[in-house]
């Protein structure tokens, strides 16, 4: 919930990214999720917990800019 808070403050791209660097840095979010960028979107999926190798199928947030 944190990090959708924190996403919800980028009023551009740039903004974004820099935002998800930190909070990636500060709360190892490599750990737990797999995230990258599109033409116009970033989008994140959940790793397994048991196999951090393997995401669920969906990704759980876009977000547009």
């Amino acid at each position: 919930m944190e990090f959708v808070n924190h996403i919800l403050y980028a009023d551009s791209e740039k903004t974004l990214r820099q935002i998800v660097a930190d909070f990636a840095d500060k709360y190892d979010l490599d750990r737990y999720f797999v995230y990258g960028y599109g033409s116009h979107h970033l989008w994140l999926k959940q790793r397994k917990i048991t196999n951090p190798d393997i995401t669920f199928e969906y990704r759980i947030l876009i977000v547009e800019y």
